[in-house]
């Protein structure tokens, strides 16, 4: 499933990002949103707000563009 998909209070894995976008790419590796991260949302605004993830670099909040271009998976 992507990013943008998962509930509140829900802890994933990321498995792995799109890399059609070098500058999203490189957003996203500076935000600690690489393959085998493990995340949590922690909040999402109403009508398309953004996501507040939880990630090892800290707490950020992501726009659905960039969410919709994690996949992630339940944690092993």
């Amino acid at each position: 499933s992507r990013l943008s998909e998962v509930d509140v209070g829900q802890r994933v894995e990321i498995r792995h990002v799109s890399d059609h976008d070098p500058k999203m790419l490189r957003y996203m590796e500076d935000l600690g949103l690489v393959p085998s991260a493990i995340v949590v949302v922690r909040e999402r605004a109403p009508f398309n707000g953004p996501l507040l993830v939880v990630t090892p670099e800290g707490e950020h909040a992501l726009g659905l563009e960039v969410a919709r271009h994690i996949f992630v998976v339940d944690p092993e």
